[in-house]
This record gives structure tokens, sequence and C-alpha cells, in this order.
């Protein structure tokens, strides 16, 4: 679905393609560098729509993450410090 988001992103269907785009990341897809940094995304970056994508984005990563670290996953894949997301 988020690459059908693009899609119509990039084919001009703006909202629409952000409502897809939403959409993905409220099921859990969080392309946080594609989100930040995908040239598709360029005509909607400054809206408060995008912003609200992106930040929901975020947030589910650093959620995953702090469980993945709870739970130790770092250590169990032998991961040093250096390496773990920030």
């Amino acid at each position: 679905m988020f690459l059908f988001g693009v899609m119509l992103l990039r084919l001009g269907a703006h909202d629409r393609g952000l409502e897809v785009v939403r959409g993905a990341v409220a099921d859990g897809f969080t392309p946080v560098a594609t989100l930040a940094r995908h040239r598709a995304f360029d005509p909607v970056r400054r809206t408060p729509s995008f912003g609200l994508v992106q930040d929901e984005a975020r947030r589910r990563t650093q959620a995953a993450q702090a469980l993945f670290e709870a739970g130790g996953g770092a250590e169990l894949l032998g991961l040093p410090a250096a390496t773990r997301l920030n």
C-alpha cells in the first residue's frame, strides 16, 4: 500500500496518496528514511498532514526499537552498541 501511495503522489494525487501512505504507516510500515528523503514526498513535505505521518512513523520506529532493546534483541543478535539505532 505504501508504494501505491507513493505512485499516487508522483501522479499528482497528493491528498489521496498521502492518505494511502498514512494508512500504511498506521498498519505498521514505518519507512522513516524514505519519508525523510524520497523526492515523491517533496510536494507534500511541508504540509501538516505529512508532518503527522512522519511523526507517527518515527514514534512507531522508536517504540519498536525500545521493545527490541528491552527484550535483549541487540545482545541476542550480538550487535555492538555502535550499530544500534538511536
